[in-house]
């Protein structure tokens, strides 16, 4: 079973290695254009990796902060019906 995947995992690792280098052979830029535009598009996917990420930080601390804020209004309220029913 693991024989059947680790020869499959190395025929995809050395089919991607082949893919790239006849891209990067066959391209129509530089090579120094191309790493830069490579180097560009990773910096670039790297950013929205970071701006998504403190999206949903954000996202999932305000939904916290508003269910603490519930909970807090919550023994409020029960703090006062107990009260008024002491009364």
């Amino acid at each position: 079973m693991f024989g059947k995947l680790i020869r499959f995992t190395l025929g995809i690792g050395i089919g991607a290695g082949i893919g790239v280098a006849t891209a990067m052979l066959l391209a129509p830029a530089s090579g120094e254009d191309t790493r830069t535009s490579v180097q560009d598009r990773l910096a670039e996917i790297g950013d929205n990796y970071r701006r998504a990420q403190l999206e949903k930080e954000q996202e999932m601390r305000a939904k916290w902060e508003a269910e603490i804020d519930l909970d807090g209004q919550r023994e409020r309220e029960e703090k006062h019906d107990k009260a008024r029913a002491a009364r």
